[in-house]
């Protein structure tokens, strides 16, 4: 995750502002299932990240899989 955000931090200068304010906020989430037509159920924890002032905007990441 560093890495990306190093990344990011680098190739925009809008992000890096936004980063250093910690403009990010707001977090919700939980666990997600889905059922796979090969590996059988999978699971992951969901999150999601909404800029602070912008709830038109969320980033949401899938963690995992996790074991059922």
């Amino acid at each position: 995750m560093t890495a990306l955000v190093d990344g990011l931090r680098a190739a925009s200068p809008r992000f890096a502002r936004l980063w250093e304010d910690q403009g990010v906020l707001e977090r919700e989430g939980g666990t997600r299932g889905f059922t796979h037509p090969q590996d059988g159920t999978l699971v992951y924890e969901q999150v999601t990240l909404c800029p602070a002032g912008r709830s038109d905007y969320k980033l949401v990441m899938l963690l995992g899989p996790q074991a059922p």
